[in-house]
């Protein structure tokens, strides 16, 4: 409980150094389909496949400071102990599009380990996966390795330049994958997460489609 606590916390020091430095300026009313993405966050299902879902509290004020309209962020078990968080985000594209863990993690005080790699997932969709630790020095040592990626609503995508990609759109949802790596037991023990987002990506189809009620 300690880690996911420490985890949430500094999901909320990443969303403050994106109102950092994002400025005033960028501060923009949300608007209706923004509002609307962000109601339709709550229909994520709690259980999808051998995975059973349980929300994280967190600062919702810090994310709507940095231009966020919607957050939910849970964690996912399954029989075999093994757990995945996710952090499921909308808001317009500007905000959504510009601030990446790569950038904010380290802004928050973790350490980027190699490069962020581009990596192909299930049913054709496409994430950004890195790595991050908190320094040595830290007196809790911590590594966590998290994959991210966009969507308007026609698949999970990680373009090189996703302002430019997704400009104009009504709504962006962003999705992150987070597993700390201090649950594996061995170095060479099979990543969870490829398996996770197979039952998980189809579940939210219905919630990043674009709304046509207007």
């Amino acid at each position: 409980m300690t880690r996911e606590l420490t985890l949430v916390a500094a999901i909320g020091l990443i969303a403050a150094a994106g109102t950092y430095s994002r400025g005033r300026a960028d501060r923009v009313g949300t608007s209706r389909a923004v509002a609307a993405a962000a109601a339709r966050l709550c229909r994520i299902p709690s259980n999808c496949g051998e995975w059973r879902g349980v929300d994280l509290e967190y600062n919702v004020r810090d994310f709507i400071n940095a231009g966020v309209g919607g957050v939910r962020i849970r964690r996912y078990t399954n029989a075999q102990g093994e757990r995945v968080v996710i952090m499921l985000l909308c808001g317009q594209p500007g905000p959504l599009a510009v601030h990446t863990p790569d950038a904010c993690f380290v802004a928050a005080g973790l350490e980027l380990r190699g490069t962020p790699q581009r990596r192909p997932e299930a049913s054709g969709t496409e994430f950004l996966i890195a790595s991050f630790s908190k320094p040595a020095t830290s007196a809790v040592p911590e590594a966590l390795q998290i994959r991210w990626a966009w969507s308007d609503g026609g698949g999970w995508l990680a373009p090189e330049h996703p302002r430019l990609s997704y400009a104009g759109r009504p709504v962006l949802f962003k999705l992150y994958i987070i597993r700390d790596l201090a649950d594996t037991v061995r170095e060479d023990e099979a990543d969870p997460v490829p398996r996770f987002l197979r039952d998980f990506l189809p579940t939210l189809a219905p919630i990043v489609a674009p709304d046509t009620s207007s």
